[in-house]
């Protein structure tokens, strides 16, 4: 057993035998969610490390900053396969995902800025599908992958404050 789940709760061997009517469950949201989560921070970094305006003083904290895309990635590819210790941690993710983004809004109205908390949008998003399964067991593993998904997104922020 390779420690995927299907949509009825059965352990798949492949990931082609996922049904077609994954597109609007929740775990298809919220892979589509982390996956392009992902995908934009990785770029905006990309964006950042390529155009000179990283000094020196701080370049091995915004290279600490690549670790919240890669973690988003991997959780969307994850999800995606249904491995059964990230389907675990989904939900917590998600909430993760929902109360960062909401104090970035706040924290951006505090500043007079304005904010568009993608993450926010997207884990709502997700959580609006229809769950495959009504629960996921969680284990150790899931515990682990909550912690260093918060530590990607907060260190970067705590270090550079």
């Amino acid at each position: 057993m390779d420690g995927t789940i299907g949509p009825s709760g059965q352990s798949l061997g492949d990931v082609g035998a996922v049904s077609a009517s994954q597109g609007r469950s929740r775990e298809s949201r919220a892979a589509i969610a982390f996956t392009a989560g992902g995908l934009f921070a990785l770029v905006i970094w990309l964006v950042i490390a390529t155009s000179g305006m990283v000094p020196a003083s701080v370049a091995p904290l915004f290279l600490l900053g690549l670790a919240t895309p890669l973690v988003s990635l991997a959780v969307g590819h994850g999800i995606g396969r249904r491995v059964g210790w990230v389907l675990g941690a989904m939900a917590p993710l998600l909430v993760v995902l929902i109360v960062t983004g909401a104090i970035e809004t706040i924290a951006a109205l505090g500043a007079n800025r304005i904010n568009v908390p993608l993450g926010l949008i997207l884990a709502a998003w997700a959580f609006g599908g229809a769950p495959e399964r009504s629960a996921y067991p969680a284990d150790a593993r899931s515990a682990l992958l909550v912690a260093v998904f918060v530590a990607a997104f907060a260190l970067p922020v705590v270090l550079a404050a």
